[in-house]
């Protein structure tokens, strides 16, 4: 059987604090499978950084990966031009063998993030969607992680209902038949997870696939993960 490839996008936004934590997680993920024979590639795009975000993923990339920079202001848009740059970086890959991940500049994914998903296609998931931890609540009330974790908690290898773009996975020719990330700037890994199981594709969502993303407070994106939190203020914390 011919050996996977994987293409993973980071989309950006003035992350420089970010990029490097980010990036050197994900090269351990993947040095990980290399021994499996898996060829990778690595794509940031970096969207209207007014910062360090793309010179300092340049360095952190050299050798694995690369920088495009464009000014959409849009997370969906940003993913589409980045996995656009990986379908040709990765051309000589079967589409049924190549799988697109998707992380952002602000999570640190664990050293078998990648391998636990290769694992999971390997058993016939078309895609997978996992779950975010949070690094810190500091500057949340004391309920915003209470209501997390009971939003969040449960057996490791039960499937769940949340769909994150920090951590989502799908198979090449999945993602070319539905489309493709849509120019949303929130709410495009929904769109693209609910046009893939509207296809009828076979999924896997185990808590046990795991992210850890940020907890800030003010986020880059309205509507993003960080006013996530912030709705789960209790009325009278508002």
């Amino acid at each position: 059987m011919t050996a996977w490839s994987v293409g993973v996008v980071v989309p950006a936004n003035d992350e420089a604090e970010r990029i490097g934590s980010c990036l050197a997680a994900l090269r351990r993920s993947l040095t990980a499978v290399e021994r499996q024979g898996v060829r990778h590639r690595t794509v940031v795009v970096a969207d209207a950084c007014r910062d360090r975000t793309a010179r300092e993923a340049r360095a952190a990339l050299a050798g694995w990966g690369e920088v495009v920079e464009v000014r959409v202001r849009n997370a969906g848009a940003a993913r589409a031009v980045g996995v656009e740059r990986l379908l040709e970086r990765l051309a000589a890959s079967p589409l049924e063998r190549l799988w697109l991940a998707s992380t952002d500049a602000d999570t640190v994914v664990p050293d078998d993030w990648v391998a636990r998903q290769l694992r999971l296609a390997d058993a016939g998931a078309v895609a997978t969607a996992g779950v975010v931890a949070v690094d810190t609540f500091d500057g949340h009330p004391a309920d915003v992680q209470t209501r997390f974790r009971s939003a969040y908690d449960g057996p490791r290898d039960e499937q769940h209902p949340h769909v994150h773009g920090a951590n989502l996975g799908v198979r090449g020719d999945a993602y070319v038949a539905v489309g493709g990330w849509l120019p949303l700037a929130v709410g495009e890994d929904h769109e693209l997870w609910r046009a893939l199981t509207d296809r009828g594709f076979e999924t896997a969502s185990p808590r046990s696939l795991t992210v850890t993303t940020s907890g800030r407070a003010t986020g880059r994106a309205p509507g993003g993960f960080a006013d996530s939190l912030l709705a789960l203020h209790g009325p009278e914390l508002r």
